[in-house]
């Protein structure tokens, strides 16, 4: 038998981000809405995909080749490709997501990163406090994989970063660090 295609409308309303935080009140997990937001979500995502895709583009940045590694001693992010290039950025935390408590932590708020290397995350702080974003102001945001990218997305977007990295550290953590100013090294 064949199925026909059923025609069917788009949704009115983009989709809802599934984020919770802690309420300073009561000190329980509550569920965010906030539709301003989400709109917002939405367009930094589609924007920063595009950075992304330029940054492949131009610097191999995601295309699934080579490795990554970062030294906080240096301040540097880099990316070594298998024909010898080497991109590097200047190190930029934005958070770091938990599996298994399915929990993003801004870098903002984490007493083990150098204040210096977590501007995009205060970025997204500042702004959250300035038009009452709870999620941006809160620690921690439980959420899934997907909408820690969301919310990454939207840093790098309010900083006007080029791009938004995301790797795992181990099974159980994933840290979210943002492009800036990428470079071939030059070897000498």
């Amino acid at each position: 038998m064949i199925w026909p295609f059923r025609h069917t409308e788009p949704p009115k309303q983009p989709p809802i981000f599934n984020f919770e935080i802690t309420c300073d009140n009561c000190d329980a997990r509550h569920a965010v809405t906030d539709p301003d937001l989400d709109a917002q979500i939405q367009r930094a995502c589609t924007q920063m995909d595009q950075k992304m895709n330029d940054l492949t583009r131009d610097f191999g940045i995601g295309n699934g080749l080579g490795t990554w590694g970062y030294d906080d001693d240096v301040g540097m992010l880099e990316f070594r490709f298998p024909d010898g290039g080497i991109v590097e950025t200047p190190l930029s935390y934005i958070g770091s997501w938990f599996e298994p408590r399915q929990e993003l932590l801004w870098a903002w708020a984490n007493p083990h990163l150098d204040p210096a290397r977590t501007e995009v995350a205060s970025h997204c702080y500042d702004y959250g406090d300035a038009n009452n974003h709870q999620v941006l102001m809160s620690q921690p945001v439980w959420c899934s994989l997907d909408d820690a990218w969301h919310l990454a997305k939207l840093a790098g977007t309010l900083a006007e970063v080029e791009g938004v990295y995301s790797a795992p550290i181990d099974e159980n953590l994933r840290f979210f660090w943002a492009i800036r100013d990428p470079k071939w090294r030059v070897l000498q």
